[in-house]
């Protein structure tokens, strides 16, 4: 009897051994060791929830979605600076009760899942070079200038502060790019690899996901790129948005193709003829984030993922630089000709220089970064001196040319 009764007590341990490593057990242990090769969408498996998947980047969605809608409202002087102010805050986290400006499958912002974060808790707090103010205190100070804008007289279609020109739609747009989502990107959630790796192996509480995967993919979504960016059949695609699924709508959270990424192509698309290196912007970008990705799924080592982290910082930026490049040549070809006006090129340049300064990782020195900040000045030059305007473009481009060892034809295609 004495034997039975040991053999039942074996047999009862090792049930309860095997229910214990069940799928039905807390998913913060992984359910799967099978490694996976890099796909060619941003799509990802959980480790450990079978069936789900381990990509979740809601909140960078909202927020660039936040980002079009504030733009559109800075564009026209009917707009005033309560509903400036409620995008900006998304109603304080409950929620604006506008829809959607620029509406493709989501309307309204409960389309996302009821997700309603913001964009002023996550604005840089660092003081914008020339401007002097926080990114927080002068956004809000711009929107209190919305309501008053003018026509401009050069360019009527431009809606301008009287008192020196600034485009604000251009530089409340452009602007919250940088100091929202390029800061995010890269300062914030790609400097938390180190500190995520020791816990990669397991899920982040009751997630689909570790801290590391949702990490890397909040800052994919700060870049804003469709999931299947990399399949598209060529850049002049990726400038836009394509309806993957075919159902006649755009999904803001799959298929979209948000500013920072369409700025990748656009530049891309002025080099494809001529440009010898840093001439793709979009592949290298989507490729890094597919690779790193990859990388911590399969638990790979912290050194090959910050390599992949490395190379996304460091060409975003070289991104961000080739586009205040564009638009200092467009500037310079405004003088030239002598006619128009550079209130628009102005501002895209200005407002794309704000980003500079928000990358950890930056290459570009802070002796670079403030001379050319105090070259271009926080408003446009008047027509009188703009001879002398150009020739300080002349120097914030060779300036950006020497920091980032950009080709001549590259700086001369964009």
């Amino acid at each position: 009897m004495k034997g039975l009764t040991k053999i039942l007590m074996g047999v009862m341990c090792l049930t309860m051994l095997f229910q214990g490593c069940s799928d039905d057990d807390s998913p913060t242990s992984s359910t799967t060791d099978t490694n996976i090769s890099t796909p060619a969408t941003y799509e990802f498996p959980s480790r450990f929830i079978n069936g789900e998947s381990s990509v979740m980047y809601t909140g960078q969605t909202v927020r660039n979605v936040l980002t079009k809608d504030l733009k559109s409202l800075a564009g026209t002087n009917e707009s005033t600076e309560a509903s400036l102010l409620d995008l900006y805050t998304n109603n304080n986290g409950a929620c604006s009760a506008a829809n959607i400006i620029n509406a493709e499958k989501q309307t309204t912002w409960a389309d996302f899942d009821g997700n309603c974060k913001n964009l002023s808790g996550k604005i840089a707090s660092d003081a914008l070079l020339g401007y002097g103010l926080t990114p927080d205190a002068q956004m809000k100070a711009w929107f209190a200038e919305v309501p008053n804008l003018i026509s401009h007289p050069g360019d009527p279609s431009r809606f301008v502060q009287s008192a020196d020109s600034l485009e604000l739609n251009q530089m409340i747009g452009k602007g919250l790019l940088g100091v929202v989502a390029y800061y995010q990107g890269t300062s914030v959630y790609m400097s938390k690899m180190e500190d995520d790796a020791a816990t990669n192996g397991a899920a982040d509480g009751s997630s689909a996901y570790s801290s590391m995967e949702h990490h890397w993919d909040e800052s994919f979504g700060y870049f804003g790129a469709a999931k299947d960016y990399n399949t598209y059949t060529d850049d002049a695609a990726r400038k836009s948005s394509y309806d993957s699924n075919g159902d006649n709508l755009i999904d803001y959270m799959s298929e979209y193709n948000f500013a920072w990424a369409t700025y990748a192509a656009k530049r891309d698309i002025d080099c494809a003829a001529t440009c010898t290196v840093d001439n793709d912007f979009t592949g290298t970008i989507m490729s890094a984030y597919l690779e790193g990705r990859t990388l911590i799924h399969n638990q790979g080592s912290l050194t090959d993922i910050v390599a992949q982290r490395t190379i996304i910082v460091n060409a975003w930026e070289k991104m961000v630089a080739a586009n205040i490049i564009h638009y200092a040549n467009s500037v310079k070809e405004t003088v030239s000709s002598g006619s128009g006006s550079m209130v628009h090129a102005w501002a895209e340049m200005r407002a794309f220089a704000m980003a500079l300064q928000y990358n950890q990782y930056k290459l570009i020195s802070d002796a670079d970064l403030a001379s050319i900040i105090t070259l271009m000045g926080t408003a446009p030059p008047a027509s009188s001196t703009w001879t002398d305007y150009a020739t300080s473009m002349n120097t914030v481009v060779s300036t950006l040319k020497s920091a980032y060892s950009f080709a001549d034809v590259n700086v001369a295609a964009w």
